[in-house]
């Protein structure tokens, strides 16, 4: 089961990326795993119905990893400590680093651009942005591995993402970031509902 967890933060390290080169932020570019061999091995790691919480399934969980390589780009998962709670429970701490840019503002975050509203509130929402865009976030991710002997693979991942902390440190104000995240098409959990 380590060595499964720790395949895991190695292959999704720079996420997912098409292109198969992820810029780290330092103008380095570094060949990220391609997809294919991502999703094999998520295959033999993981029940095809993995437990994600909110969904399931080896297709839900490579689509949230598409879907924060391209709405967070760069992206950067570092793992930080893996406690073992019992034979069959692993908990990975580690931080998720992500720049909000236009592309997230507008598939994450829709409500922060100014639209038909009020002149106060378009100027309130215009400041949110400009604090928010270009931001590199450095987001506390833990995430709970539950192993199944029997079928000697990963059954369940849960996970606890903390945007509010990040956002509230570059917005300022607790109003604001709960503004941010009120009507945000991610959830508690870090998982992005894409409409």
């Amino acid at each position: 089961m380590w060595e499964v967890v720790a395949e895991y933060f190695n292959l999704f390290r720079y996420g997912t990326d098409q292109s198969n080169y992820v810029s780290t932020g330092s103008g380095i570019s570094r060949k990220a795993p391609d997809a294919q061999r991502q999703q094999a091995f998520l295959r033999s790691a993981m029940t095809s119905d993995v437990n994600l919480g909110d969904s399931c399934g080896v297709d839900a969980l490579f689509d949230q990893w598409r879907s924060y390589s391209v709405y967070f780009e760069p992206l950067q998962l570092r793992l930080r400590r893996v406690s073992k709670v019992s034979d069959r429970f692993l908990w990975a701490s580690a931080t998720l680093s992500v720049t909000i840019s236009e592309i997230t503002i507008q598939n994450v975050f829709p409500h922060i651009s100014a639209g038909h509203i009020s002149l106060k509130r378009q100027e309130r929402l215009s400041c949110i942005r400009l604090a928010l865009l270009n931001k590199r976030l450095i987001l506390p991710y833990r995430l709970c591995f539950e192993w199944d002997d029997t079928r000697n693979r990963v059954v369940r991942i849960l996970t606890t993402l903390d945007f509010f902390s990040p956002i509230l440190h570059a917005v300022k104000s607790i109003e604001d970031a709960a503004l941010v995240l009120q009507h945000a098409r991610i959830n508690l959990n870090g998982v992005i509902h894409n409409i």
